[in-house]
């Protein structure tokens, strides 16, 4: 009878033991369930602010050069590229509309002038 309380002892301690081990795999599954999820919000987040910020629409795109590609490398690069861009200093947002606009006035008024210079030289060979 010893021997079988005993063996209910050990088998109640496995038991336990399992139980233990399923809820440490659980607890862990959804640690990384939640994980995942928090990843892909933050993708979906930054992908909607290049879409507002540069009217660009990502793409998901498969590489066959993945395993050889040096993301390093190209860590490196987009850094470098954006200090280059942060060291341009601000940028006036107006600029090229105000270029747009005194272009069209230049335009008109060197339209102006010729018309004038016409006018004159008409106006001295009717002489």
């Amino acid at each position: 009878m010893n021997s079988i309380r005993a063996k209910i002892s050990e088998n109640d301690k496995a038991l336990h033991e399992r139980r233990k081990n399923l809820d440490e795999i659980n607890e862990r599954i959804h640690h990384n369930e939640i994980t995942v999820s928090e990843g892909k919000l933050k993708i979906q987040n930054l992908i909607d602010r290049i879409n507002e910020e540069y009217q660009y629409k990502l793409e998901f795109k498969e590489f066959e050069d993945i395993d050889t590609f040096n993301f390093t490398e190209a860590e490196e690069r987009l850094h470098s590229i954006k200090n280059k861009i942060r060291s341009l200093g601000p940028v006036n947002s107006l600029a090229f509309q105000e270029y747009e606009e005194e272009k069209k006035r230049l335009e008109f008024l060197t339209e102006q002038r010729n018309d004038l210079i016409e006018s004159e030289k008409r106006t001295n060979s009717s002489n």
